[in-house]
């Protein structure tokens, strides 16, 4: 028998007046089962039993309680929700979506060579060559007729109205720049120029230039040479190429000098405008190591430069007063050079990074502005207003520094002749250059190993040095120098070959050797190795030795290939960009995974709440009908009750209109019967005279008034009458309402029932009946109790 809180009362259950307020709740409904519910199926007992208790208290939805846990519990559960979401979206498909982005990749690079068309790139270059042929217009044509022309054709070629046509957004591109060209009066003369000039050459007159012609056939060779270019892209027959002449022939004797400059015929050379991608000339672009940059701007000899001095600038180190340290000390196989200039000297910075791609074998080179290390300048006492070099060589060795005049000529000299340490390490990249000259200068090779003691292997170094640079110092002393030997080292464990050929063995006495490789001869040095003069001296007389006194090399003279250490903080910036470019894909990753996890949850929770708000509208159309037919019955209730007012009113008025009659008519026969004894009796003869005064109108106006003090007396008696039987005035219902919350509030919910709130509203208002508003005393009841 469960009953709802607002049920009726004639729907009631006999012993539900007698129930206590505090069980009157509305329960949930048995169909909907909540997700927290199910949550607390698979929970602990104990839980379970905090969950009764927890249900028990009045006003508290449990639903709530353990949403709120769930929602607490749900961070610690985020790493397995990730690992979850891996090993079941990203991990079944990560060899899949690899192979397929490569795979794009490479066909993205093929389709785009492939379907490169060179003649119809050509054509579209014919096309758009000429602006007067691009709108369909004359060369005198006016400024509206060019107008007309546009709007027309921009209307015709628009790719709105075109949507499956591939050419229609070249096109369109087309009139748009050929009518920019056309609509300004200054640039419409340069084109009118431009194609009188080319009409004054002859068709296959070539553009005269004295920059380098690069082709199909000698491109590969060239740019192995120097891999690094300026590169113009031009046709014989177009204005724009004919324009740049001029500033192309100012940029090449201006860098021509430092930078080589090429120049590519695009309608001859088909491979190279494949392997570009060329769509417009001229085209300007730089390619240096095999990468190339195309440029933008206006062409002239500054633009160009700085353009240069952009494409070359990871050639070179930008030397700060933070990475000073870590160039000097990651680079200590090399010679390093440091530049310390401004940045305004633009020709000097561009012949500097073009020596850096030349001898980028043997040296490593750093630019050092005073904006950016002023402790560098302040160290090595330089200044901005003269450049100078610094040549870094071995730990123990003082920098060479020169701050004289810096020309292209005077700067590769330097670098020419500082390419090598001091005493260098013996490499295949230096083996040719150091002991296999031509004038068959001895090389002197020391050899070291790991049985020579530490200190004495340090000190014959020291020698050695101080003999290369005396002997540095005698070829720049002499007016004609004799060519000076040159002295390296080599590490015998790595380079036993070399050794055994030789002679030279580990823990020998032979640790200095000199070799002519090209000769293929050596002789072991006999004296103090210690002693730099003795060993410049003895190196200086081989070239008076016969060739019978040296020892011919039988063997192979082979110099194997040393690795160079592992500079983990090169290594670190050879790789940043590719792991750079892994982490944003990862976090690209995450950012997918924590989107499509918060899409799913939103998508979850306006599930549940669609479907709570549909449970909750079936409760609530339920209670609305439950409370409807509620309301139409104590309206029915209410009708009756007026009906049988309404009727007891009618008869009260029934028979109060019958006692006045009968009152009137007992009246009129007391007057009748005392006119008649009046008129049996004598009258005096005083009473006489004053009737005999009365006129008959004044006599008819005294019954009038009679006639009306009777009817109101009447209408009072009867009004009398009916509030006699109506009995006492029932409350309003805002009062009653007012009452019956009092004594709720007043009340103790768990013992008090609804029977006993009745009956004290009964005893605030005795003497008033109350059973026709029995149904909607009821309900307000009910809702004091909800409240």
């Amino acid at each position: 028998g469960t009953t709802f809180c607002f049920t009726s009362h004639r729907l009631a259950m006999s012993d539900d007046e007698d129930v206590p307020l505090a069980k009157r709740r509305e329960p949930t409904p048995a169909s909907y089962t909540a997700p927290a519910q199910e949550a607390r199926k698979r929970l602990p007992k104990e839980r379970r039993k905090n969950d009764k208790k927890a249900q028990s208290r009045v006003g508290v939805n449990p639903d709530d309680i353990w949403a709120a846990k769930e929602r607490k519990r749900r961070p610690k559960n985020q790493l397995a929700t990730l690992r979850a979401f891996y090993h079941k979206q990203i991990r079944p498909w990560l060899g899949l979506g690899t192979f397929v982005v490569l795979a794009s990749i490479f066909l993205y690079l093929r389709v785009r060579e492939e379907f490169y068309d060179h003649e119809k790139a050509l054509a579209m270059m014919h096309d758009s060559d000429d602006p007067f042929k691009v709108l369909d217009v004359g060369r005198n044509a006016s400024t509206d007729d060019i107008k007309k022309a546009y709007y027309k054709l921009s209307l015709k070629w628009h790719p709105d109205k075109n949507p499956n046509c591939v050419d229609c957004t070249t096109k369109f591109a087309q009139i748009g720049v050929a009518y920019k060209k056309l609509s300004d009066p200054e640039k419409r003369q340069s084109v009118l120029k431009g194609m009188q000039d080319r009409e004054s050459h002859d068709a296959e007159s070539p553009i005269p230039s004295e920059t380098f012609s690069l082709t199909d056939a000698n491109f590969d060779s060239e740019t192995a040479k120097q891999d690094a270019w300026l590169i113009q892209v031009y046709t014989d027959w177009s204005t724009a190429s004919w324009d740049a002449v001029s500033e192309w022939e100012k940029t090449s004797e201006d860098i021509g000098k430092y930078v080589p400059m090429g120049r590519i015929n695009f309608a001859k050379e088909e491979e190279l405008g494949r392997r570009f991608q060329i769509f417009d000339v001229p085209t300007f672009l730089s390619y240096v190591g095999g990468k190339h940059t195309v440029f933008k701007g206006r062409p002239n000899p500054q633009n160009f430069t700085n353009f240069m001095l952009n494409s070359l600038r990871d050639s070179v180190w930008r030397i700060t007063d933070a990475n000073a340290r870590i160039f000097l000390n990651e680079n200590e196989d090399k010679v390093r050079v440091l530049l310390f200039a401004n940045k305004d000297l633009s020709k000097l910075r561009l012949v500097y990074r073009m020596l850096a791609r030349t001898y980028k074998q043997h040296m490593v080179l750093g630019e050092v502005s005073q904006l950016d290390s002023p402790g560098l300048f302040k160290l090595y006492n330089a200044t901005a207003d003269k450049p100078s070099l610094l040549f870094v060589k071995e730990k123990g060795v003082k920098p060479l520094r020169y701050s004289g005049q810096m020309t292209n000529t005077k700067l590769r000299a330097l670098f020419e002749e500082h390419k090598y340490q001091v005493v260098p390490r013996l490499t295949t990249a230096n083996a040719d250059d150091l002991c296999a000259r031509a004038d068959n200068v001895s090389c002197v090779v020391f050899f070291t190993d790991a049985v020579t003691d530490a200190a004495k292997r340090d000190t014959i170094m020291g020698a050695m040095r101080n003999a290369s640079r005396a002997a540095a110092d005698l070829a720049m002393s002499e007016e004609e120098p004799e060519p000076s030997p040159t002295f390296v080292w080599s590490d015998l464990a790595k380079q036993s070959q070399l050794g055994a050929a030789l002679g030279v063995s580990v823990g020998g006495e032979s640790v200095l050797v000199a070799m002519q490789k090209g000769a293929g001869l050596a002789m072991a040095y006999k004296g103090d190795p210690t002693n730099g003069t003795a060993i410049l001296e003895w190196a200086a007389s081989l070239r008076h030795h016969e060739t019978n006194e040296f020892t011919p090399i039988t063997a192979n003279v082979a110099i194997n290939y040393e690795a160079p250490p592992i500079n983990l903080r090169q290594v670190w910036r050879t790789v940043s960009p590719y792991i750079t470019a892994i982490l944003v894909c990862v976090v690209i990753a995450l950012l997918w995974f924590a989107g499509s996890t918060y899409y799913k949850d939103v998508r979850t929770q306006k599930a549940n709440e669609a479907k709570i708000a549909k449970i909750n509208r079936s409760k609530t159309a339920s209670s609305v009908d439950v409370k409807a037919d509620k309301w139409k019955k104590l309206e029915d209730a209410n009708r009756r009750t007026e009906e049988q007012r309404q009727r007891q009113r009618a008869e009260q008025e029934r028979i109060d209109r019958e006692r006045a009659e009968r009152a009137r008519a007992e009246e009129e026969e007391a007057m009748r019967n005392a006119r008649k004894a009046a008129a049996t009796k004598p009258k005096s003869p005083a009473l006489n005279a004053a009737a005999s005064e009365f006129t008959p109108t004044q006599a008819a106006a005294a019954a009038a008034a009679a006639k009306k003090a009777e009817a109101a007396k009447a209408a009072k008696a009867a009004a009398a009458a009916a509030k006699k039987a109506a009995g006492p005035k029932l409350p309003a219902d805002s009062e009653i309402k007012a009452r019956i919350q009092q004594i709720v509030r007043e009340s103790d919910l768990e013992t008090t029932t609804r029977r006993q709130v009745r009956n004290k509203l009964s005893a605030a208002y005795a003497g008033i009946d109350l059973s026709s508003r029995h149904d909607w005393i009821g309900i307000q009841i009910d809702a004091a109790c909800q409240a």
